[in-house]
């Protein structure tokens, strides 16, 4: 899992979070942060579900949203080392959830067809 892609993600609020993008399927070791399982495609990457967890890799293992991931053509899981405990990474899923329209999700307050464009991405 060497060299992985990078992504800015921006919040409601303006700020950028920025993530490395995998292939779904990777093994990672434990941590706590945030993550995107994503759409990659010519038209740029689209999000399809934006969560949090203390413990990443063991949330992806068992979540109740990946067949619905997988089902809207998720293609990677982008992920982020969150520092701060939950209250950060529920603030940071609560920014990403309320800019991105994503179908795994139903909030209607989102805007709809929001995508980061294939040249928001920065490559290691």
């Amino acid at each position: 899992m060497s060299n992985p892609q990078k992504v800015n993600w921006k919040g409601r609020s303006g700020a950028t979070y920025s993530y490395s993008a995998f292939p779904i399927g990777p093994n990672f070791k434990s941590f706590a942060g945030n993550y995107i399982f994503a759409k990659h495609v010519s038209s740029g990457i689209h999000p399809i579900y934006i969560g949090q967890s203390e413990d990443v890799p063991d949330r992806l293992r068992n979540h109740e949203k990946k067949v619905c991931a997988s089902h809207n053509g998720a293609t990677h899981i982008h992920v982020k080392q969150t520092p701060g405990g939950e209250a950060q990474r529920l603030a940071e899923e609560t920014d990403l959830r309320a800019n991105y329209s994503t179908p795994c999700i139903d909030n209607k307050e989102r805007d709809s067809e929001r995508c980061v464009p294939w040249g928001g991405k920065e490559d290691l």
